[in-house]
Parts: structure tokens; C-alpha cells; sequence
């Protein structure tokens, strides 16, 4: 399995990029978090693996540029 982006979900108030890590852990993350501030690496809190938005989310961060 590998770590993908899912469909984002998006309403009036917010807008979250939602990802899936290789152990089915599904996470979000604030578009405009990642448009502010970039790409982070976070911890999968159940598999502790490392998350790079940077590859999951690439495109999220081309829009902003």
C-alpha cells in the first residue's frame, strides 16, 4: 500500500486535504495551513511512520505558488 491523497472535502467554512498513510490511517490537513505555511513531516499516529505532505499534497502547494 502506498500513502495517497483522498477527495477533499470542502464546505462554506473550511476546506481540509485529506491523506491516507500506508497502515489505512486517514488525516487531515487545513488547505490554507498548507498554503501559508508549507509542507510539514508529521508522525502517523497509529503506525508512527513519517508523513511528508510535501509528497502527498504536492498539488495543493503548485496552486498556491
Amino acid at each position: 500500500m502506498i500513502m495517497k491523497r483522498l477527495p477533499s472535502i470542502e464546505t462554506d467554512v473550511v476546506q481540509l486535504e485529506v491523506g491516507e498513510c500506508d497502515c489505512g490511517y486517514h488525516f487531515t490537513v487545513d488547505a490554507t495551513f498548507l498554503e501559508q505555511v508549507g509542507d510539514f513531516i508529521m508522525s502517523c499516529p497509529s503506525c508512527e511512520k513519517l508523513i511528508n505532505t510535501t509528497i502527498i499534497f504536492n498539488e495543493v502547494n503548485d496552486e498556491a505558488q
